[in-house]
């Protein structure tokens, strides 16, 4: 994998045609989440790539995480609606943290007194 860019890994596996998603499949299949919660394991499955910008590729991405999760951690959720129900909501949490968290600076102006 080291030749190969996270982001043109992501791009690819995201695609909606049939190579495509048996190669997701199979990838995902590849990567062992036994005993990981599911933050844990989600965290480890973007290590391998980047999440393309599409919903709609992200949406196959999560899905076939959250199928391979169940097969792996059946004890934690009882179907991979549900893990990817909570899957897709923390990878939403994040962007939203990363995209909206005031940087250093912003926060420490907003420390300083109005007259300042």
């Amino acid at each position: 994998n080291q030749g190969i860019s996270k982001e043109r890994l992501g791009e690819y596996l995201g695609e909606e045609h049939t190579l495509n998603v048996e190669v997701l499949s199979a990838y995902t299949h590849l990567i062992d989440f036994k005993g990981l919660f599911l933050d844990d394991g989600l965290r480890k499955y973007l290590t391998y790539f980047q999440l393309p910008g599409e919903s709609q590729k992200v949406d196959r991405i999560m899905q076939a995480f959250a199928e391979k999760y169940v097969l792996d951690c059946p004890e934690v959720f009882k179907s991979s609606t549900a893990a990817y129900s909570l899957s897709y909501l923390l990878m939403m949490l994040q962007t939203c943290l990363l995209y909206t968290s005031p940087s250093p600076r912003d926060r420490q102006k907003s420390r300083m007194p109005s007259s300042a």
